[in-house]
C-alpha cells in the first residue's frame, strides 16, 4: 500500500469536517451527509473523491493516510494471539 501524507490543513472547512467524519465511519456517503453536502453530492461526487485520487489530491491523500493509521490500530500480530 502506498504511503500518504496528511494534508489536512490543506482542506476547506468543509473538506475538513468530511474528513473528521470518515475517520469515524469509513463510509464516504454518509460522512459526507454529516459534513453538509447534499445526498445528491455525496453519492455522486464525493464517493468519486474517495475513489479516484486525482480529482481531489490533498482530500484523498488525507483519507488514506488517517485510514491506514486508524486501521494501525487494530493490528494484531501472530504473537500477540
Amino acid at each position: 500500500m502506498a504511503d500518504h501524507r496528511d494534508r489536512f490543513e490543506e482542506l476547506n472547512a468543509r473538506e475538513q469536517e468530511l474528513i473528521l467524519r470518515y475517520e469515524e465511519t469509513l463510509d464516504p456517503y454518509n460522512s459526507a451527509l454529516a459534513a453538509g453536502y447534499s445526498r445528491d453530492v455525496a453519492r455522486k461526487t464525493v464517493y468519486s473523491w474517495f475513489r479516484q485520487p486525482h480529482l481531489k489530491p490533498a482530500l484523498y491523500e488525507t483519507a488514506m493516510a488517517r485510514k491506514a493509521k486508524r486501521l494501525e490500530t487494530f493490528h494484531v500480530s501472530a504473537e500477540e494471539l
